[in-house]
């Protein structure tokens, strides 16, 4: 075998919540709502029992869920509220199986509704936005070019640069609704409203995120 992989559990129902109220991490959710992270984070490991012994929530979990706005049902399966004694494994596998999982082939389905994603945030990129922010939105995102060679092309600073594509992917995020009603979260679970620097199926890699900000 080439590879040996370890596979983590956690509760994806309860991360997935976390991320649609606008958090970026574990952590951030805790340090803003007031919550233990050590306690938050053993319920979504399965560390720590959801239930107590007389089979209902535990108090920390029913805050946890009221921050979400989570019922149990929407939260945890059956299986996870049990609790999970081992909650991390190990596996081996060849490179083959280790790039199938790296690179998944998506179904017709999928690519369809990524396709119709991408094709609606640019009908909001030009109703949103100016024709400069379009043209340069365009080039960093989806052309890939870097902030100096999109002034290099515009005939203005890198500054300048990183001004115009922040403030294009503002107005696109008044979007939130079309973008919803477009599948994009059934397409790009877990979006926030930098979806296009982490999610777009064509975007730049996670260094240049950085250049924004």
């Amino acid at each position: 075998m080439d590879y040996r992989v370890k596979i983590i559990i956690r509760n994806n129902r309860l991360l997935k919540a976390i991320e649609e109220k606008g958090y970026s991490s574990v952590k951030q959710f805790c340090l803003e709502t007031g919550m233990t992270y050590q306690n938050v984070s053993e319920i979504i490991s399965g560390k720590r029992k959801p239930l107590n012994e007389k089979g209902f929530l535990k108090s920390i979990v029913i805050e946890m869920l009221d921050k979400l706005d989570l019922t149990q049902e929407e939260a945890f399966t059956e299986r996870q509220l049990k609790g999970f004694k081992k909650r991390s494994f190990q596996i081996e596998m060849t490179e083959a199986e280790a790039l199938q999982i790296a690179n998944p082939v998506k179904t017709t389905e999928a690519i369809a509704i990524e396709s119709d994603v991408i094709k609606k945030l640019k009908e909001i990129l030009i109703k949103k936005c100016s024709p400069r922010q379009q043209m340069v939105i365009q080039y960093y995102f989806f052309e890939n070019l870097t902030l100096e060679q999109i002034a290099k092309k515009m005939d203005f600073t890198k500054e300048r640069a990183r001004q115009i594509i922040n403030k294009g992917l503002a107005q696109i995020s008044k979007a939130k609704k079309e973008l919803q009603d477009s599948g994009m979260y059934e397409a790009f679970p877990g979006l926030g409203s930098e979806f296009i620097l982490e999610k777009n199926p064509k975007c730049v890699s996670s260094y240049r995120k950085k250049e924004l900000n």
